[in-house]
């Protein structure tokens, strides 16, 4: 952590205890007028757009629950030194709240919950705008296991098998591993969880990292043209031994709209307006962009 980002932390958590802690001490209207300040605080240190990864940077876990303000029932927590990633800021009298995905044995059971993103003197969280995290892109739904190892075992919540599910983000440690001719990734986990860690396959795994897209570090390289495209993208990239690919389209939720073999023009026209991304596969290898469609 910067020493600046350290400094704006405790002026945060100055300005949170002088508002709510010492309403004795000054007037009615001097708390208000830091109340505001804190609050405008956090939005500026949350202004970025999710998704952004997020750390507990305090020394107590932290409750993720099924709503903002405390209101709902606590689903699991986030231990000292985790991160999770963040897919929604949400803003309201009682601070700033971030909606986090968390593992599941269903995909309709306990998705994701909102933690504390904005009282620092009570929840420790902060943005980590320059860290590497992922999305992950499941296009059947059935869920990627979470396994203590690459390949071997299970992590399990309440005995059953953990997974992450189609369009849930999660954030990585850095550590990879190649087993049995697959890469391996490690992410953070809740504490619902039997550890605190775990390992996915990176099959169905996107990485972002605030700029472009790179799904490992053999990945195909590919242009996509014209971006925005309107009708028709062409891809271009190098394949001299003419070898089988797939191209792959899916939205910002994850959920793929349309599928292509061998062939390097794409035909977009009856998509509606947005960002999507377009990922090529051949053999191992594979990579993704972001692309825009736009109407004339």
């Amino acid at each position: 952590m910067t020493k600046l980002l350290q400094s704006k932390l405790l002026f945060n958590k100055s300005l949170w205890e002088l508002s709510y802690f010492y309403p004795l001490k000054i007037n009615d209207m001097l708390r208000t007028i830091l109340f505001l300040a804190f609050l405008l605080f956090q939005v500026q240190v949350f202004a970025q757009n999710p998704p952004f990864p997020i750390a507990n940077i305090g020394g107590l876990n932290l409750n993720i629950a099924t709503d903002t303000c405390f209101s709902g029932a606590p689903i699991t927590s986030l231990s000292p030194g985790q991160k999770l990633v963040s897919s929604e800021t949400l803003s309201s009298n009682c601070g700033i709240w971030q909606r986090v995905s968390i593992p599941s044995v269903s995909q309709h059971t306990d998705t994701s919950g909102y933690i504390c993103g904005g009282l620092s003197a009570l929840c420790d969280i902060v943005p980590e705008p320059a860290s590497a995290y992922v999305e992950v892109i499941n296009t059947d739904t059935s869920g990627l296991f979470v396994r203590p190892a690459p390949v071997a075992g299970h992590v399990t919540i309440n005995g059953a098998n953990a997974k992450i599910w189609d369009g849930q983000r999660f954030a990585t440690t850095g550590n990879v591993q190649t087993v049995g001719g697959g890469t391996w990734r490690e992410i953070y986990l809740t504490d619902n969880c039997s550890q605190l860690t775990g390992w996915v396959s990176s099959t169905f795994l996107m990485f972002y990292n605030g700029v472009g897209i790179n799904e490992n570090e053999n990945a195909l390289q590919f242009e996509v043209f014209p971006n925005p495209g309107t009708d028709n993208i062409q891809l271009t990239f190098h394949n001299p031994e003419n070898k089988d690919y797939t191209v792959t389209l899916f939205n910002t939720k994850g959920k793929s709209v349309d599928k292509h073999y061998n062939t390097k023009q794409i035909d977009i026209s009856k998509l509606s307006d947005g960002v999507y991304f377009i990922k090529l596969e051949q053999g191992t290898l594979s990579s993704s962009q972001k692309f825009v469609k736009l109407t004339d």
